[in-house]
């Protein structure tokens, strides 16, 4: 039997009618009856600026022609302005496409609560037929919710979230090419999660997350890559006010060609549980003049926490990661922070770094404080190593400090070192090329096995080469401490001198007379009770 032909009918249903396909859509969504479903590989233009508006509103593209190759069902935005409002839906589902068609082209999606509009794409994809400008605006509760998705967006892409508006990459690949602008306030949120990617390959680009706005990627494959290798863009990434940049649960940050982070106000990074975050400088720098990947001040802080932060380089260009102000870095919870050995950690002014709870240090050049020469010191910067357990290997390390700085009354750099019962950890270098700062030693928590009598010892900072004369700042001198060293005893009756050799700085600690654990104490008093009370027997008798 001879096989018949088949006419396959695209549809476009508008108030139930059947119309034609490559239909025209230029007037306002605003409840069921005017809602606009496109499916059988059929496709809508936008003509004119509308709005989806209304709890029953929606314009909908699904699904394909069934045909190999399949054709898509698919929306065209044109150089208009699309608003979603009051409930109203955009929705793209399996297999359709939304396509910007022209330059100029704006999704504005507001409201709040149950009347936030709301654009879903889901299994579909989002692509452009140009370069020019391509605007996502959302304010109040709006959703732009993109699951089991691609986009290719190209050029010209602008994020402008404020509010609690919210952008949520879900197991969804996002990549756009040059000139991407993202500027989120208010409480808005960008997400990129459970695998999903965000290829933000920038130039002349923007990326601003102000007062309590965040950007989280989160969870095994998800990926935030920033820079383009093949131009060697330097696109800035400012942090300022309350805002959170966060990678967590196994994400990762790749940052080639010299992107700038710039975090102030109270903002954070966070690279928490398995996160890797990456930088990298590729712009000609030396140890005079590095480039800056990392700036951080006010109270800001890059927290690393049982994840990864690499401070790469390209080839012998130099880089560096800067703390001023009152900013914080903090490696806890087996961190770790790797740099290349030309690479530079600054910390300055007030600012303070921590390294506890099994962390490591690799590599890098670490300064604590500022070369008088270029800068005074008028506050306490510190290098604050807690307990036994961490790794610290590093290229080289330098503490400056005024003429006049003392452990009492600090101007400049110092390295801290807090011991927990069982000790503290090693500082180890390649090289000291400067040690003016303060030594701050504190064995209040220490324990050991508190026999009386009992000495040990404590490797404080180690090198690979002598550096006696640097080290002579912070020894005893004839049983006098120096005045750039304090330590916080564990008894009043212990006795502790730092001493230098074999190109390692090291504590002799000796302990004094026991502090008695709070059993000891009950078990005193208890006898002290009984021996009372018979004694007061004794006496009525």
């Amino acid at each position: 039997m001879k096989a018949k032909n088949l006419l396959l009918i695209p549809t476009i249903f508008v108030n139930s009618a059947l119309l034609a396909a490559n239909t025209d859509i230029s007037a306002n969504i605003t409840d069921a009856a005017s809602s606009i479903t496109i499916s059988g590989g059929d496709s809508g233009s936008i003509t004119k600026s509308i709005a989806i508006s209304g709890s029953d509103a929606s314009l909908t593209a699904t699904g394909t022609n069934g045909a190999e190759p399949a054709v898509a069902s698919t929306i065209n935005l044109g150089a208009y302005t699309l608003s979603i409002n009051n409930g109203g839906r955009l929705n793209v589902l399996d297999g359709a496409v939304f396509n910007f068609s022209a330059a100029n082209a704006n999704i504005n999606i507001s409201g709040t609560g149950e009347a936030a509009g709301k654009f879903i794409l889901n299994g579909a994809s989002l692509t452009s037929d140009v370069t020019g400008n391509k605007y996502f605006t959302g304010s109040g509760d709006a959703v732009f919710e993109f699951t089991n998705s691609t986009v290719a967006a190209k050029d010209n892409t602008f994020f402008n979230l404020s509010g609690n508006a919210k952008i949520s990459l879900d197991n969804t690949a996002w990549a756009s090419s040059q000139k991407i602008r993202v500027n989120l306030s208010g409480n808005s949120t960008f997400e990129v999660k459970n695998g999903s990617s965000y290829a933000y390959d920038s130039y002349l680009s923007t990326f601003s997350l102000t007062e309590n706005s965040k950007f989280l990627i989160t969870g095994t494959g998800s990926l935030f890559k920033v820079g383009n290798p093949a131009t060697g863009a330097a696109p800035v990434m400012s942090i300022v006010g309350n805002s959170t940049f966060e990678a967590a649960d196994n994400a990762k940050v790749e940052a080639t060609r010299s992107v700038v982070y710039t975090v102030s106000g109270s903002s954070k990074i966070n690279v928490l549980s398995g996160a890797e975050f990456n930088t990298t400088s590729y712009n000609a720098a030396d140890s005079i003049n590095p480039y800056n990947t990392v700036v951080m001040s006010g109270t800001a802080s890059l927290n690393v926490n049982a994840a990864t932060f690499k401070q790469n380089a390209q080839g012998t260009k130099i880089n560096r990661i800067d703390f001023s102000g009152n900013s914080a870095l903090n490696i806890a919870n087996t961190g770790t922070l790797t740099s290349a050995s030309v690479n530079i950690v600054h910390i300055r002014e007030a600012a303070k770094m921590t390294v506890t709870e099994a962390s490591t240090l690799a590599a890098g050049n670490y300064i604590i404080g500022t070369n008088p020469a270029d800068a005074e010191n008028t506050q306490a910067a510190i290098m604050e190593i807690r307990g036994l357990g961490n790794t610290i290997n590093i290229t080289s390390l330098a503490v400056y400090g005024e003429d006049n700085t003392t452990a009492l009354a600090q101007l400049g750099g110092g390295v801290q070192f807090i011991a927990d019962e069982d000790g503290i950890s090693t500082l180890k270098t390649v090289s000291v090329s400067e040690f003016s700062g303060v030594l701050l030693l504190d064995f209040s928590e220490f324990l050991g096995d508190s026999e009386a009598g009992k000495s040990y010892t404590f490797d404080l900072i180690t090198a690979n080469s002598d550096w006696a004369a640097i080290a002579a700042n912070l020894t005893d001198s004839e049983g006098v401490h120096s005045a750039l060293v304090d330590l916080i005893k564990a008894s009043a009756d212990d006795q502790w001198s730092v001493k230098y050799g074999a190109n390692k700085l090291y504590l002799e600690y000796i302990v004094g007379t026991p502090i008695p654990e709070p059993s000891t104490y009950a078990a005193i008093f208890g006898a002290l009770a009984l021996a009372l009370a018979a004694y007061k027997r004794r006496s009525r008798k």
